[in-house]
């Protein structure tokens, strides 16, 4: 043998990692990340998504149930097992490993043996998310989990005790943990199957029901041996199983019966291998995940090659349904000529979210979700937030970064709509001087000028600008992305940050500071604050001459109306220049969410409405479901009465279908 080779050989081992959905995720030579369900997904996911690039995404990055020799279309009956069941039948696949184990995506053992966190009640130890200092705790590494399995023949979660839980034995658990999804009659069917296939097992059942403690999750790692007695021994009653037990009155989380007893079929079939075999076997502590959203670190390409219109978002989930409704301002204007490519960051968000976004994609318009968590990770915590703003807004920090391989990102707000094709304004040249295009802060500067102390110690001496009349409004921005990164403007805007701390107006001060005297200042119809004479009586009074007028032309012909500050058009459809918001939120798909979630229910901002000229037809818009229900109700009573009570129903079903139609006429033509 030659000395270099080591005199004992390594255990092969590979962990299934089962996951239905784009994740962060465990990979390595040991741990392998499977799509359960793929057969399936392309009709709909678990959470109820059937996204292509979602598809793609997995397809990239796991290998899936559905080569083979296959039971994938299963998953949503029998959950993870679908992973198993591929494993047994195609484990020269995975390379006839000595080992096999399954965890979840959020689901994880904890190889740590010298680990001393205490796990919760029900036995899992909660973590923020997978990065380098989580597999670090938890000695998630192929070499670590390879010291440890190989000596034993079976590794898996620790054991719950029931009684911590509320309950006191295995049975009585499926029979009282969640009696509304979990009938304990489909277990009995179960475990007659196993009395009359297994009458060797009767001991072991008996003693897992009454057990005090239950292994859940369906996570261990085994010897390939024993797997395979495992799966000829569950599939055989799964099958079987599912002839017995009628599903089709079940709903969805009923339907998944067997996924659920397959866990207690675990518990069973344990402790029949320790009652009759001798074997080693280590319980160990189990982790849980909880923010999976797939670290994607990387550079985006340009989605068209030619004419593409560069345009970035930045998000949170409070603000989806209005980023629904810019992006709908943006199609509405759109040329045929050109092709817009428009991205929007996040730090998370869940994909039910991102879907209804997706869906308004068309031929020459691209949307894309880019996670920003991967940025973030590394950076100390300094961003600093107020008022209505949320860390969402230092999204744009990464521009540069991101989108290496653009010449121009034009950067948009979420508060506001497009009057006119977008594509006009990202065509505006930025030769190397500039490293932004932007619009003046008409409200900043008004307000400096109005209160000369805060102009002088905020502008001047807090933030060093020179000249405070040139402090610009940084929700649209289009950004010199090469010039930019030949300067590490990125990493100047967090160097700033850092140093500043507390800035008032956040990200655009930090903006203003490191582009000062880089700025191509645009038309101010391209970013036109609607907010100022919400605000301010005295707006006209208080504003520099030299910009004044430029201002109101700007608001006559607005080409961008920025709903910039804390009153926004979604809360009051009665504000000045909220039609414009109004008259694409009705094509867009959030209109109903929009009108209902924001303005039901908001007593101050019914107040404000009803004030308004508009009263009557706001107030029928946000009960528009019933007024339509009591139309029908009075067509039917004109229809089955007679005299004079047909000819009152007649009236207020006029009536009744006279508003409805002001509803619809305001919203159409604001």
């Amino acid at each position: 043998m030659n000395k270099t080779t080591s005199a004992v050989k390594k255990s092969n081992i590979k962990i299934l990692i089962a996951c239905h959905t784009p994740c962060s995720l465990l990979k390595d030579r040991v741990f392998t990340p499977i799509h359960v369900g793929r057969e399936v997904a392309e009709q709909c996911s678990k959470d109820g998504t059937s996204i292509q690039e979602y598809l793609d995404w997995m397809k990239n990055n796991t290998i899936g149930d559905n080569t083979g020799e296959h039971i994938s279309a299963k998953n949503r009956r029998i959950n993870e097992l679908t992973a198993l069941y591929w494993a047994w039948k195609n484990y020269e696949q995975l390379g006839n490993p000595d080992y096999i184990g399954l965890m979840h995506y959020r689901r994880h053992l904890c190889f740590n043996l010298e680990n001393t966190d205490v796990p919760n009640r029900v036995g899992l130890i909660y973590n923020k998310q997978i990065d380098d200092d989580y597999i670090k705790k938890f000695h998630l590494t192929a070499e670590e989990v390879e010291k440890v399995v190989e000596q034993y023949d079976v590794v898996v979660a620790e054991k719950c005790d029931l009684e911590k839980i509320g309950t006191f034995n295995c049975y009585n658990h499926y029979l009282n943990a969640n009696p509304s999804v979990q009938h304990i009659e489909d277990y009995d069917a179960v475990l007659k199957i196993i009395q009359e296939k297994h009458p060797e097992y009767e001991e072991a059942v008996k003693t897992y029901n009454s057990s005090q403690y239950a292994y859940f999750t369906n996570i261990f790692v085994m010897k390939r041996k024993l797997f395979e007695d495992y799966a000829s021994w569950i599939f055989p009653i799964i099958f079987e199983a599912e002839k017995r037990i009628d599903i089709s009155r079940y709903n969805v989380s009923e339907a998944r019966a067997l996924g659920y007893i397959s866990e207690w079929l675990f518990g069973i079939w344990l402790t029949y291998l320790k009652q009759t075999k001798k074997v080693k076997i280590l319980e160990l502590k189990r982790t849980f995940i909880e923010d999976t959203t797939p670290e994607i670190k990387g550079f985006i390409s340009p989605a068209f090659k030619k004419n593409n219109i560069a345009i970035c978002f930045s998000t949170d989930q409070n603000y989806i349904p209005y980023l629904g409704v810019a992006i709908q301002s943006i199609i509405d204007n759109s040329s045929s000529r050109n092709n817009y490519d428009i991205n929007v960051l996040y730090e998370t968000l869940p994909v039910a979210q991102q879907k209804k976004i997706l869906q308004m994609k068309r031929e020459n318009i691209s949307i894309r979700f880019i996670s920003l968590r991967p940025y973030y990770s590394h950076l100390p915590d300094i961003f600093f937030t107020r008022s209505h703003f949320t860390k969402a807004v230092y999204n744009r920090f990464f521009i540069s970064q991101i989108f290496k391989e653009y010449s121009k990102v034009l950067y948009l707000d979420c508060d506001l709509v497009a009057d006119k094709d977008i594509a006009e304004l990202y065509d505006t040249v930025l030769d190397d001087k500039y490293l932004v295009a932007a619009v003046r802060d008409y409200e900043c500067i008004r307000w400096a000028s109005k209160d000369k102390n805060f102009g002088i110690s905020y502008f001047g001496n807090f933030l060093n600008l020179s000249n405070g009349l040139n402090y610009f409004q940084s929700g649209v921005l289009l950004m010199n992305i090469q010039q930019m990164r030949r300067e590490n403007t990125c990493q100047k805007l967090f160097d700033t940050l850092e140093r500043i701390r507390f800035p008032k107006f956040v990200d655009q001060d930090i903006f203003n500071i490191v582009c000062e005297n880089r700025v191509l200042f645009l038309d101010a119809r391209w970013n036109v604050e609607f907010h100022i004479p919400v605000w301010h009586r005295d707006w006209m009074q208080t504003m520099p001459v030299s910009m004044l007028y430029d201002y109101i032309e700007s608001r006559e012909n607005p080409w961008i109306v920025h709903y910039a500050g804390s009153k926004k058009p979604w809360h009051n459809a009665c504000l000045e220049m909220s039609g414009y918001f109004w008259k694409y939120a009705v094509s867009s798909p959030f209109y109903h969410e929009i009108l209902y979630d924001n303005l039901k229910g908001n007593s101050t901002t019914i107040q404000q409405i009803v004030q308004k000229p508009n009263e009557m037809v706001i107030r029928d818009a946000i009960r528009y479901t019933y007024y339509k229900l009591k139309y029908y109700f009075y067509k039917l009573l004109s229809k089955i009465t007679f005299g004079k009570k047909r000819k009152k129903y007649k009236q207020k079903k006029k009536d009744i279908k006279a508003r409805l139609k002001a509803v619809k006429a305001f919203f159409k033509g604001i």
